[in-house]
């Protein structure tokens, strides 16, 4: 499981690479998109959470804020602080593309024998329910 899960989650970035033009977002924009779901995020956090420059966060937001997919505002308590939020086209951009690299995943399965998918189904399952328990609180 350690050794397969990175090798899978490779792949997502070649393909989002292979598939630029037709998914229309880069990797570090889809990766952008992913840290801003959800909440109003710090540019400076993105930036540290992306491993880049804040001025390369900048250039990338650029790209994304002309294409109406991310929101800026300043921020209340510090006009030096810009917050950045996904559009409801950026959410629907960042769905889409999900669904589209989820789909190609599932294409590997088709790889499998019946028997193999049948193992591998019922191995993810058991795996699921022992994190589920692992993260659920002890009862009383």
């Amino acid at each position: 499981m350690l050794t397969a899960a990175p090798q899978i989650r490779s792949m997502v970035p070649r393909f989002l690479r292979d598939n630029q033009e037709s998914l229309d977002v880069t990797i570090q924009e889809f990766d952008l998109l992913r840290f801003a779901e959800g909440n109003e995020v710090r540019m400076v956090d993105l930036a540290n959470r992306m491993s880049v420059t804040p001025p390369a966060v900048t250039k990338i937001v650029d790209g994304l804020a002309r294409r109406r997919l991310v929101a800026r505002r300043q921020d209340r308590n510090d006009r030096r602080v810009t917050r950045l939020s996904l559009t409801a086209s950026g959410q629907t951009r960042l769905d889409s593309v999900r669904d589209a690299a989820s789909e190609f995943l599932s294409g590997l399965i088709t790889e499998l024998d019946d028997d193999q998918r049948r193992q591998l189904d019922g191995g993810l399952s058991a795996l699921i329910s022992a994190v589920e328990r692992l993260n659920s609180p002890p009862e009383r």
